[in-house]
């Protein structure tokens, strides 16, 4: 879904990649938004979801939902000043903004551009950049404050605007645990009518397939799903919207039919800000 055909979910690097000594590499997934649009859209403020993906099933089944989808983290652009995002342009948020190519991963992105980090205050598993600005984390199901993108999936994601102030009593008001449990996880429900966009990125099961069974969102969010295809991750792929029209300056117009099976590819091109 997208309300207002602006800002959408560019891309999504979350399986990670194998560095020069082959083993797993995840600290430079990141998140690309782009705006899609043909006037500057300021996103000072924009929310983003990280939803639930604890297992393959879900702890919190769609059947027993009506108006809300249900997130592991959500995060915020901070909302001090005005970030407009030219038409075209795109906003890249990351765990680790460094070059990672000469950290022992020569095939990783360098995201050293990056808008926004989650920094990583807890674990000191990720390499943070001062100069970058922080990404506001409200929630998280852990103590973990950086983007916890799932390899392997699933990953879904969504982004949504609202003047209710999501903090404080709002974020305990809507916490819940796993259905049918009172105590132990909890997560946070995010009304399905603030959500500007959303893309269901599922679990590859091999010769079967994307497994439709880790799908997190209604189909009037996303009436499809997108997916890598690599059992375990750490493939180097993406997912990234399809360019469905060039302008006559040059600027590219995504892809956004409302199903992410038409809408999102899978590409082996890390490079941020790049759609082909």
């Amino acid at each position: 879904i997208s309300q207002d055909q602006s800002i959408l979910i560019g891309k999504v690097f979350y399986q990670g990649n194998k560095d020069d000594n082959n083993k797993n590499y995840v600290y430079a997934n990141y998140l690309e938004l782009y705006n899609n649009s043909e006037e500057a859209y300021d996103i000072a403020g924009l929310y983003i979801a990280l939803l639930e993906s604890t297992s393959p099933d879900s702890e919190y089944p769609l059947q027993y939902l009506t108006d809300s989808i249900v997130a592991k983290q959500v995060f915020r652009i901070p909302a001090d000043q005005p970030f407009m995002v030219a038409p075209g342009g795109s906003v890249l948020l990351v765990n680790s903004a460094v070059d990672h190519t000469t950290k022992g991963a020569s095939v990783a992105p360098n995201l050293l551009s990056a808008d926004f980090e989650a920094k990583d205050k807890n674990n000191n598993r990720y390499e943070n950049n001062p100069a970058v600005p922080e990404l506001v984390q409200l929630f998280s199901f852990t103590n973990n404050t950086f983007m916890n993108l799932m390899n392997g999936g699933p990953c879904g994601i969504v982004i949504f605007e609202t003047n209710e102030d999501v903090a404080g009593d709002w974020v305990s008001n809507n916490l819940t645990y796993r259905y049918g449990y009172k105590t132990g996880r909890q997560y946070m429900k995010i009304p399905t009518r603030f959500i500007i966009d959303a893309v269901d990125i599922l679990k590859y099961n091999g010769e079967t397939g994307a497994d439709s069974n880790t799908k997190r969102l209604f189909d009037y969010l996303d009436a499809g799903y997108a997916f890598t295809e690599a059992k375990t991750g750490y493939d180097g792929r993406l997912v990234r919207r399809k360019v469905a029209s060039t302008t006559t300056d040059g600027r590219k117009i995504l892809q956004d039919t409302n199903n992410s099976a038409n809408d999102f590819e899978s590409a082996d091109n890390l490079t941020p800000r790049i759609y082909e």
